[in-house]
């Protein structure tokens, strides 16, 4: 055993402990996945040297001590030769981590770490609401762990050592993860809904919903038809009851399913994640046939019948609906200011977390935003997350590796930006789309608008 796994570290007042994994033979049959552990325990012992050398008292300084459990935890991680990322926002399997320079990297996540902890101690002494029932052996290694991956899918998102493009968004994975069997037994109920036999166009519903079970009921009846489909999405850590009471209103419909994953931080964009992987779910994996997807909030309400609006649907030409093109403010230059902007993102506990911190530009990283992303996000909608695509609209969406790196982006950084932005988006990436009409002539949305006449839809 040498020095370094001898020593005992201390940061932030949080007892760092010796991983089980630091002197034993790795055995990786992925020959990056061995690279990466190798590397990351080279970083270690030169961090360590580096400080014995420099520190008379032979002790390391607080960055270096946060530098250090930085790649140990990593370096723990990767040599797991099963290790899911128990994260519902961290995806890094699109990334080359192998070529990063991690002394770069810990330099660089270890202020921004330094800098969160003490924050984060302060809330959990305080109880306040947004960390209210973590416990400190929940959040010691487990939110730890989900910082420093969070931490290292942003810098390697963002080309961090500015020479190597480490991520490849073609490789960008939009897999969802959902509680238990919820997916199979949504995935067979859908299967089995058959298609109209007069030729109407099919329509998902797709409804993120967190409160008022009563008003979910009479949306979902409002839109019944036997051949649409209806995706009701949860937050996986809703309250029973209102879980309970909307398994009891999707029982009552042979096309209707919830799905329960991911974690919904609206101080995120983490509703747009939420519909584009359903989405990509919709019409990658399973493959279902339909005409338009409707994303909706829970605090809408159509303003025609039902069979009025499925057959406007069969005659349109349009591929997009929203709830404005533009608002009158340009908010262009705020886009890019959500993106370059990071917090930090907790979600494999038992409640979720998020904090920004002002330490993001610091050690040369400097949140680079593609030049296409800058010179597309100049405008934004009033639409939100309230919207109806096309079925060709969908498909170019989640095959696009532009939306994907915009998505990866943002989701570490904007609050509601891309719901926003995202259409004016597509529209100047090369995209074939119609003319976009309003939504507010098909939904009423309760929180903006108040009801008038109901104009009829042509």
């Amino acid at each position: 055993m040498n020095e370094l796994d001898k020593i005992p570290i201390t940061f932030t007042n949080i007892k760092w402990t010796k991983s089980t994994n630091l002197t034993k033979v790795i055995s990786i049959d992925d020959r990056s996945d061995f690279i990466l552990v190798k590397t990351l325990k080279e970083h270690s012992s030169r961090i360590f040297l580096d400080a014995i050398t420099t520190n008379s008292n032979n002790d390391t300084n607080v960055l270096q001590r946060e530098q250090l459990r930085i790649l140990d935890v990593l370096r723990s991680h990767y040599s797991q030769i099963s290790r899911p990322i128990q994260s519902d926002v961290v995806e890094l399997n699109h990334c080359q981590l192998d070529k990063l320079d991690y002394s770069k990297f810990s330099s660089w996540a270890s202020v921004i770490l330094h800098d969160a902890w003490p924050t984060l101690e302060g809330k959990l002494k305080r109880d306040t609401k947004e960390v209210k029932g973590i416990e400190k052996d929940g959040w010691d290694d487990g939110m730890y762990l989900e910082f420093c991956l969070g931490l290292l899918e942003v810098y390697a998102t963002h080309n961090g050592d500015g020479n190597i493009q480490i991520c490849d968004f073609e490789k960008y994975s939009l897999h969802i993860e959902c509680s238990g069997d919820l997916l199979s037994t949504a995935e067979t109920t859908l299967r089995n809904v058959s298609v109209s036999h007069d030729g109407l166009p099919r329509l998902v519903f797709v409804i993120v919903a967190f409160q008022d079970a009563d008003h979910l009921e009479v949306l979902i009846e409002a839109c019944m038809m036997s051949h649409h489909l209806f995706i009701i999405h949860l937050e996986r850590r809703s309250p029973p009851s209102f879980t309970d009471h909307v398994h009891r209103i999707a029982n009552k419909y042979s096309n209707v399913v919830v799905v329960q994953f991911g974690s919904i931080i609206y101080t995120t964009d983490s509703v747009s994640t939420i519909n584009y992987k359903i989405m990509n779910w919709l019409t990658e994996v399973l493959k279902l046939p339909y005409n338009y997807l409707l994303t909706l909030g829970n605090a809408v309400y159509p303003l025609h019948d039902v069979e009025e609006l499925t057959r406007y649907f069969q005659k349109s030409k349009r591929d997009i609906w929203l709830g404005e093109l533009r608002n009158n403010n340009n908010g262009g230059w705020l886009s890019i200011g959500y993106l370059e902007r990071k917090r930090l993102i907790f979600t494999s506990g038992g409640k979720k977390y998020t904090q920004r911190t002002k330490k993001w530009k610091q050690h040369g990283f400097v949140s680079s935003i593609p030049d296409y992303i800058k010179a597309n996000m100049t405008e934004k909608t009033n639409s939100g997350n309230q919207a109806i695509f096309s079925y060709q609209v969908v498909k170019k969406l989640v095959s696009s590796p532009q939306v994907k790196e915009l998505f990866g982006m943002a989701k570490y950084g904007c609050c509601c930006c891309l719901g926003k932005r995202l259409i004016n988006f597509v529209f100047k990436s090369g995209f074939s789309l119609q003319v976009v009409n309003p939504l507010r002539f098909i939904f009423y949305v309760f929180q903006r608008n108040e009801p008038g006449l109901l104009p009829h839809i042509s």
